[in-house]
């Protein structure tokens, strides 16, 4: 039994260490290695070795054309026989070379000589199931109710949310297509109000009158700041106590698109109806912020048929400008949450210091890229840029490859930060991911100014063409 257990412990103790060594095998601390397994032999020896089509191919001596050569006049040469028995129809030699020459289906990528390597760039792993979030959410309102002493205080079906038909098909969409099952995600919901139960335990707060004094507030500042006012609405509504949330689709004006609403019951038995500015085109499955500024101001759209997310121009993100620092926030955030590369191209044009940042990789539950412009006065210290104004946006464009599939596809648009992230039930490593994007400048001086930041990243993995005052880039390590 003792060798047993020890021959078990061994297993175990192996498993581990290779679940903890492929993974890191597949990061960025070791793109050397990545980099160098591609290279053109490795390519070569994975696809095959291709035929010498230069090599003449040789005349073959048959009866028939000995035939021919003794009844042809002697100025025929064996070759013009040889090429007038080739001669049939037109009609005959294309259909011939449609059976003969099918179409040829693109190459499969290669990313590296090493098959654990490989495997893991072409098949990524899952995306996290809506299964799993719930799960997290579960376990930490469980640790926070421990940490309060409550071992047995809370319901997990308190706060009901309910979908209509509408609403429903939508998300049914997502969910066979992607790992996304917001149904799923509203009716598991821990109790959200169980924070609104403790502030009013602890402080002795007339909840309707604070509801009525949030909600003056919040009038007077409805379409001067709306977010605000939303913020406002959303804690006089969250401390009266929720118990249910239905949410349904209106014809919004004469547009033919529609807009969500939702009819919150309070712990009072009072119903109110709230507006929360979604709209939707039930057609194309578009959704997008009546503001201009996202869903519900939170700074992205949505097409769900395409299952893609992206940022509107006006996004709240827009006013924080970049700095070095966000990233740094998102790489010490688990690997799982946020998984991406980036690169800063810098130059100088005019009297300002620009940059044009590009990222691809996973972001949650979704792969896609982003190319950001952001610009500052010369000889601004930090690495803070602001976000480029209304009259210096550039038409850019964007599309994100894993492999030969198309995954994020943005046409040209004049943007000051392109992005698309696409929701899928694979999650690719940033590395086997391909990203490429356009972007039309001012004039020949900045086009000349932005390929030489591109030459001098300290990277040289970013290849670009040019043509007028567009510059095409390719970054595809």
């Amino acid at each position: 039994m003792k060798k047993f257990k020890s021959a078990l412990a061994l297993l175990l103790t192996v498993i581990l260490v290779a679940g903890a060594v492929i993974p890191v095998l597949a990061d960025e601390d070791v793109e050397e290695m990545l980099l160098s397994a591609v290279q053109t032999e490795d390519v070569s020896q994975a696809y095959g070795e291709e035929c010498n089509t230069d090599e003449a191919v040789p005349y073959i001596q048959t009866e028939e054309n000995e035939a021919l050569l003794e009844e042809a006049p002697d100025e025929v040469s064996e070759e013009e026989i040889s090429e007038s028995e080739k001669q049939i129809p037109e009609e005959e030699e294309l259909e011939n070379a449609e059976e003969e020459e099918p179409a040829e289906e693109p190459a499969e990528k290669v990313w590296s000589k090493n098959p654990i390597i490989n495997n893991y760039y072409k098949n990524g792993k899952p995306t996290p199931t809506t299964k799993t979030i719930v799960s997290i959410f579960k376990t930490i309102n469980s640790i926070k109710c421990l940490l309060q002493g409550r071992f047995f205080w809370g319901d997990d079906n308190i706060f009901d949310a309910e979908l209509s038909e509408e609403i429903v098909d939508l998300c049914s969409y997502m969910k066979e297509n992607s790992a996304l099952d917001i149904n799923l995600l509203l009716t598991n919901l821990p109790d959200l109000t169980d924070t609104a139960k403790i502030i009013k335990m602890v402080f002795p707060i007339d909840v309707k009158k604070l509801k009525t004094e949030l909600y003056a507030q919040r009038d007077e500042l409805w379409g001067k700041d709306d977010v605000k006012a939303n913020l406002l609405f959303f804690l006089g509504a969250y401390l009266s106590g929720i118990t249910k949330a239905y949410a349904y689709v209106e014809p919004y004006e004469d547009t033919g698109y529609y807009t969500v609403c939702c009819d919150i019951t309070y712990s009072d038995g009072v119903v109110e109806k709230f507006i929360p500015g979604i709209i939707i085109d039930l057609e194309t499955g578009k959704c997008f912020g009546e503001n201009g500024e996202g869903m519900w101001n939170i700074g992205f759209n949505c097409d769900v048929y395409d299952l893609l997310v992206y940022a509107p121009l006006q996004c709240w993100m827009r006013n924080f400008g970049f700095c070095v620092e966000y990233d740094i926030l998102c790489y010490i955030l688990p690997n799982w949450m946020y998984n991406y590369r980036t690169r800063r191209i810098k130059f100088e044009y005019g009297d300002k210091e620009w940059m044009v940042q590009i990222w691809k990789g996973t972001y949650l539950i979704t792969n896609g890229g982003e190319v950001g412009v952001y610009n500052r006065d010369i000889g601004t210290l930090g690495t803070f840029y602001d976000c480029i104004g209304n009259d210096e946006l550039m038409p850019m464009s964007l599309q994100v490859y894993h492999g030969n599939d198309l995954l994020v596809n943005v046409d040209e648009m004049p943007h000051w930060w392109v992005n698309g992230f696409k929701m899928g039930d694979r999650m690719y490593s940033p590395h086997s991911l391909t990203m490429k994007f356009t972007i039309t400048l001012y004039d020949e001086e900045m086009v000349k100014a932005f390929c030489e930041g591109i030459d001098r990243n300290i990277y040289h993995d970013i290849e670009y063409t040019v043509d007028g005052l567009t510059v095409s880039c390719v970054w595809d390590t």
